[in-house]
């Protein structure tokens, strides 16, 4: 039987109402695969939705929980985004009320703790954000 995955709130240095993921659904060193459903209100929602903009730190978030699982034993916690050198967003707003999907890829990670990131926020398949982020552990 597969182990049960953490909650969320185990592996990040946040607090609600901050913390953006969910649920994590796959969590292991190389990938994390989450959910997340904004609600109507959240995040200085407009009646247009959430802005885009935060869907960096959205996946940022599932990220750090790779971080805060699998590399616990060097003593990190979790990790701060702290570069996005390459973020798309395919539209100016997130739906609300709506279950998105969070992946992330774990590219490259060097000792001084420092990890490199290919992630995206999905509604129904279709990419909302996409790109490149580095997040530093703590």
């Amino acid at each position: 039987m597969p182990e049960a995955l953490p909650n969320i709130r185990e592996l990040i240095p946040h607090e609600p109402p901050l913390v953006l993921v969910d649920r994590l659904n796959v969590l292991n060193q190389e990938q994390v695969c989450g959910e997340t459903t904004l609600a109507p209100g959240t995040l200085d929602d407009s009646g247009q939705g959430v802005p885009a903009a935060w869907s960096l730190e959205i996946v940022a978030q599932a990220c750090a929980a790779i971080i805060g699982h699998e590399y616990r034993d060097r003593g990190y916690q979790g990790g701060r985004l702290i570069r996005a050198p390459r973020w798309d967003l395919a539209q100016t707003h997130l739906p609300t009320g709506q279950t998105l999907t969070i992946e992330a890829t774990l590219e490259a990670a060097s000792g001084l703790g420092i990890f490199l990131f290919n992630g995206r926020l999905l509604a129904d398949g279709q990419a909302l954000a996409e790109g490149q982020l580095t997040i530093l552990a703590q």
